[in-house]
């Protein structure tokens, strides 16, 4: 009976102590599960911290590309405008070189001696004078003779007055004009050197990913220029549609009035006639 009791014994110690090992080792996978989990957790948050630092890497790469890309164009803008200002100078000194270098105007010929003044001709002698025979003329009376008078007819014209038309008034909206600031002049030194250009940095973008957005635009281009085309040939169609509408509308409006006051110059009609 006491071995009896004593393998028992054993046999609850060592289901006791497996028990315990049991539990050790399932803490130690929790543990070990855990830690796992913690670090798969900070890897990912690295990982997604890496990505957000790269796209704003990359997006402020762009924007710093494009604004080197505006300053390159206003760089390039003022050495145009200096090119084209030196050109302009140096064209004004030449021509006020030219106007320098220009011979001075000859003096005035002196002007020719006045004649003298010729005697005046001695007076022609006076031819002798003869008195005319009295010779009396008989006095002839001529009849009177008085035009019939003839008097026009009169003829009274009609009165004619044109029908007063009042114009609707319409009230225009007060519109103000859009004020621009004018920029002010950049000054430019032409002595000093020219500013040296800056090189084109490299593309951010790879050139697959910008070859096919211009494959893109391009087709979406020839779409909507196609759209344009055939847009622009209707209204060319309807275009000419209302041209001969508009002449065959002048041609009735011709033959309505031409038995109205006026004619076909003028044609007084009542107002809101239609035509």
């Amino acid at each position: 009976a006491e071995k009896a009791a004593a393998e028992k014994a054993a046999d609850d110690k060592a289901a006791a102590e497996s028990k315990k090992a049991e539990a050790a080792a399932k803490k130690a996978e929790e543990k070990a599960a855990a830690e796992a989990k913690k670090a798969a957790e900070k890897e990912a948050a690295e990982k997604a911290a890496a990505e957000k630092a790269k796209k704003e890497a990359e997006k402020e790469a762009r924007k710093e590309a494009e604004r080197q890309k505006q300053r390159e164009a206003v760089e390039r803008a003022q050495q145009r405008e200096a090119e084209e200002a030196a050109k302009e100078a140096a064209k004004e000194a030449a021509a006020k070189a030219d106007v320098k270098a220009a011979p001075a105007p000859a003096p005035p010929a002196p002007a020719p001696p006045a004649p003298k003044p010729t005697p005046p001709p001695p007076p022609p002698p006076k031819a002798p004078e003869f008195g005319a025979p009295d010779i009396s003329v008989p006095d002839i009376k001529i009849p009177e003779f008085k035009a019939p008078s003839f008097s026009a007819p009169k003829f009274d014209i009609p009165k004619f007055e044109a029908p007063k038309v009042d114009m609707p008034k319409v009230d225009m909206p007060k519109t103000e004009a859009p004020k621009f600031a004018v920029p002010s002049t950049p000054s430019y030194d032409f002595d000093s050197s020219p500013a040296p250009v800056a090189k084109p940095s490299a593309p951010v973008e790879p050139q697959e990913v910008r070859d096919e957005r211009a494959r893109e635009a391009k087709t979406t281009y020839k779409g909507l220029y196609d759209e344009a085309k055939v847009l622009e040939k209707q209204a060319k169609e309807a275009a000419d549609k209302a041209k001969a509408a508009k002449k065959v509308a002048k041609e009735a409006k011709d033959a309505a009035c031409e038995t109205r006051t006026g004619g076909k110059i003028l044609c007084f009609r009542p107002f809101g006639i239609g035509y």
